[in-house]
């Protein structure tokens, strides 16, 4: 009888370790977009000379907008997969090592977690360069 209170109560504390891991790491993810949204902002001038060079040679908007996108989407792929490769290695370290329990590696929120980095690199990107694609290249040249 006392044997079962006791695994009740490892079985409890368990869980809230596995909640407290599960918060850092969706703090990290949100410092992590904090950090992305920051780097988008500071280009966001340099973006707007980019954008009037580009239309002046000739791109349209929507193939400029299609070349950024891609550029965002590999910055989002390398940093998606830098920070998930990361975060794999210390929940196996913390799980293996720290807690001395078994660790299996969980394809689908690795993935899932890549997706949605990318998904919102190309977004955060494009919303910021809409309104220096927007502008006409004589206008971004004259604030210069």
């Amino acid at each position: 009888l006392r044997i079962r209170e006791i695994l009740d109560k490892i079985v409890q504390v368990m869980g809230r370790i596995g909640l407290g891991i599960r918060f850092l790491g969706g703090f990290t993810v949100l410092a992590g977009i904090a950090i992305l949204a920051g780097a988008i902002s500071a280009g966001s001038l340099r973006r707007g000379r980019e954008v009037a060079l580009l239309k002046t040679l000739g791109m349209t908007r929507r193939a400029v907008l299609g070349t950024f996108a891609v550029e965002y989407a590999l910055i989002g792929l390398v940093a998606a997969v830098i920070g998930a490769v990361g975060g794999t290695a210390l929940a196996w370290g913390v799980l293996e090592r720290g807690f001395e329990l078994s660790w299996s590696f969980q394809p689908l929120p690795f993935t899932v977690a890549i997706t949605g980095a990318v998904l919102l690199a190309v977004a955060a990107g494009v919303l910021a360069s809409l309104r220096a694609i927007e502008k006409r290249p004589i206008e971004v040249l004259r604030e210069q």
